[in-house]
């Protein structure tokens, strides 16, 4: 029985390096693709020519919706489990990246990636993924945060000269299409399996 027990137990710690593992990912594409947004900011200035103060202000309102709807997150992440939520996020994300992709005006920019990218980044985020990592490892929770939070700078370093790379070869509407598919073709096997 007791070595029953302790084979179970490695099992249940390798499980959970995997989640971690795949936390790191999550968290490093999805706030990858947030910081991008300085490499976007460019292409926008080029393409629409509206004022800087305006373009920012997409990414404020990613930002603010963001931190108001992160609580939200935070409580259906305790209700429904943080898998659910996760995957819902992933999918309200990339459906805010590929809205993004088609704003031809200025409030198109706050709605798709303030407003629909923003509620979808704070579900697929951090909030859901610490309480994902924390139901793993309840007694080693800083360790298992830190690691899978990580994934956020190595996302940023990352992501955003790849975002540069595309807006370059393909232009900033491919790019956040590509973006999109990435991010569900990342979240939902991860989060299913």
């Amino acid at each position: 029985h007791f070595v029953h027990g302790a084979m179970r137990s490695e099992d249940n710690i390798r499980s959970g390096w995997i989640v971690v593992g795949a936390t790191f990912i999550t968290l490093g594409m999805v706030y990858g693709v947030w910081y991008s947004y300085s490499v976007f900011f460019v292409a926008f200035l080029r393409e629409f020519q509206w004022s800087r103060s305006v373009i920012a202000g997409g990414y404020s309102a990613l930002v603010l919706i963001h931190g108001i709807f992160s609580p939200i997150s935070g409580w259906l992440a305790g209700r429904v489990g943080p898998r659910r939520v996760i995957l819902a996020g992933g999918c309200v994300f990339a459906l805010g990246l590929l809205l993004t992709a088609q704003i031809t005006e200025w409030w198109h920019l706050y709605a798709a990636f303030g407003w629909v990218a923003g509620i979808g980044l704070s579900l697929v985020g951090w909030v859901p993924s610490v309480v994902l990592v924390r139901g793993w490892f309840p007694g080693r929770i800083g360790t298992a945060v830190g690691v899978a939070s990580a994934g956020i700078g190595v996302g940023i370093a990352g992501l955003v000269p790849l975002v540069q790379f595309m807006i370059d070869r393909i232009g900033w509407r491919w790019a956040f299409r590509i973006l999109a598919v990435l991010i569900l073709g990342w979240v939902l096997p991860a989060t299913v399996f």
